[in-house]
């Protein structure tokens, strides 16, 4: 989980909202770890631009809200490997968008 969203995390969690998250690739020291919140998180493990995947935790959760902090922010592997950014900055969202409409549930989408 990243910085920005690690810590939306613990603020949602402070108001007691339960958190529900999904990882690409599990990370030892990650920012949900450093801030003490990585075990109040319920973690899902799949690809962000995989609408089946994604339709699947949407059908199976009840979700009130997807607030997307999905990215690949670095700059350096953004000029090296463009594509890997734009699948998942601009790919994700829609695969996101696209999982909503298809499970048709009302459901808040803050990006």
């Amino acid at each position: 989980m990243c910085g920005s969203g690690a810590h939306f995390a613990k603020l949602a969690l402070a108001h007691g909202h339960d958190v529900f998250s999904i990882e690409h690739q599990p990370k030892p020291n990650d920012s949900a770890r450093l801030l003490g919140i990585k075990d109040q998180i319920t973690w899902a493990y799949g690809d962000i631009t995989n609408s089946r995947f994604l339709s699947h935790i949407i059908a199976d959760w009840e979700l009130q809200a997807v607030v997307h902090f999905a990215a690949l922010p670095l700059v350096r592997v953004s000029t090296s490997v463009p594509e890997a950014i734009w699948n998942v900055n601009c790919l994700g969202t829609v695969a996101l968008l696209e999982a909503i409409r298809l499970v048709s549930k009302k459901i808040h989408f803050l990006y």
